[in-house]
């Protein structure tokens, strides 16, 4: 098939490179004409394990050309997917700006089209995005129909970053959306996977899902958190309640994020949180509404253990999202140094996965001495955060501090009371 994929960001470049080597005829699509140019020559601009490699495969074999808005061909592709940003706008509202954009000459490109193209949106949206804005601005600037002349589906997508190649190859959950007939039966021919069937739904449905599954994410992540801080005030071992927990596979799901460790922030699940808010509309959600507040609780708690220990000068190995990934976005790392008003001179950071240009703007903004390595932070800090699994088997005793392991421990016997 022959499509088209917009925004050339982390999921967009995974899903055009993926879809190309597996023989599709793919143009990508970006605004920003320096990374066109990169990617042309098959070098990746996001840092993804294994994606080098595949955009190089993908555009050594001809399947991926990649190009700028005002470049496009008029034709339309068998398929457009829109992988565009919608970051969080006035707090909650998921902004749409970007889709809604790019629709207008799409729909425009339609008019002459004779064959059924099918739009496939992959980004987050609010709730009925897809029935009551996106599909009437199609059909009023095309004069075509959803479902009749043209397919129109929402599928989600779940790329964890750092594990995004093998998620798209080996799919736990595929949920497709779509409100007739022939729409689902055109997306069913690009994403269906007899490993893992798809799940056929509304719009809407799909729609609430994606942030239902990261609001539960989250709130997996939150609780666990709290009841190791319970747990660990009793004196006793909050991995080993969690592990109980999740030694019941039949009752309650899986032991994903079921696991207690740092706060979590990131691209996604605090925005989605926040969107699945604001559905309550004027009635409480309360379990929602207090995942964000007992993930600062616990933010402040880390705070905490650091400032009860002894140091001069603090390192921080491993500062972007995930390991594997440069995306710094809503960092709770970089929350927590905020957190901690640390004087200058006190800071020391290192990460393999940061960019140059990264690694300016925390020398610039939180007056960080980036360093090279762990080995060289253990060189230079008294006391060493780690966000990176590792083995401490050659770190002084005291020395580092990973919020996985550190809720093993228990919380100081403060004896009878007087």
């Amino acid at each position: 098939m022959r499509l088209e994929v917009w925004g050339l960001g982390h999921c967009g470049l995974v899903c055009a490179a993926s879809l190309a080597l597996n023989g599709h005829r793919v143009v990508g699509v970006d605004i920003d004409a320096q990374r066109i140019a990169h990617l042309n020559e098959g070098e990746a601009c996001l840092h993804e394990a294994g994606l080098a490699e595949r955009v190089a495969a993908a555009v050594a074999s001809g399947h991926l050309a990649c190009t700028v808005p005002d470049r496009v061909e008029p034709g339309m592709p068998d398929v457009v997917i829109l992988c565009l940003p919608t970051p969080a706008a006035d707090g909650r509202v998921l902004d749409t700006r970007s889709i809604l954009t790019t629709a207008l000459p799409l729909a425009q490109r339609m008019r002459t089209c004779s064959h059924f193209p099918l739009v496939v949106v992959r980004s987050t949206v609010p709730v009925h995005f897809t029935r009551d804005e996106l599909r009437p601005l199609l059909e009023a600037q095309s004069g075509k129909t959803a479902g009749i002349d043209f397919g129109l589906a929402l599928v989600p997508e779940f790329l964890r970053e750092g594990h995004a190649l093998y998620d798209f190859d080996q799919p736990s959950l595929i949920v497709l959306g779509a409100d007739d007939t022939a729409s689902m039966r055109a997306a069913l021919r690009l994403f269906d996977d007899p490993r893992c069937r798809a799940q056929q739904v509304s719009t809407g449905v799909a729609e609430i899902f994606k942030l239902t599954n990261n609001a539960f994410h989250a709130l997996k992540i939150g609780f666990a958190n709290e009841i190791a801080r319970m747990a660990h005030l009793q004196r006793l071992d909050g991995h080993e309640v969690l592990r109980l927990l999740c030694e019941d596979s039949r009752l309650n799901i899986s032991s994903a994020y079921l696991a207690p460790g740092f706060a979590f922030g990131g691209a996604c699940l605090e925005k989605d949180l926040e969107a699945l808010q604001s559905l309550a509309a004027g009635s409480e959600a309360p379990i929602l509404a207090a995942i964000g507040p007992s993930n600062r609780a616990h933010l402040d708690a880390c705070v905490g253990a650091i400032r009860s220990r002894r140091w001069r000068r603090l390192g921080f190995h491993g500062v972007t999202n995930k390991a594997g990934s440069d995306d710094l976005r809503n960092s709770p790392v970089l929350a927590l140094i905020e957190a901690l008003e640390l004087p200058p001179g006190a800071l020391l950071i290192s990460d393999p996965d940061l960019r140059s240009d990264q690694e300016s703007l925390l020398r610039e903004r939180y007056r960080a001495e980036v360093v090279a390595s762990l080995a060289e932070l253990r060189v230079h800090a008294d006391l060493i955060i780690n966000f990176r699994t590792h083995s401490l088997a050659d770190s002084p005793a005291g020395a580092e501090l990973d919020f996985a392991s550190h809720w093993h421990g228990t919380a100081p016997d403060p004896g009878p009371s007087p």
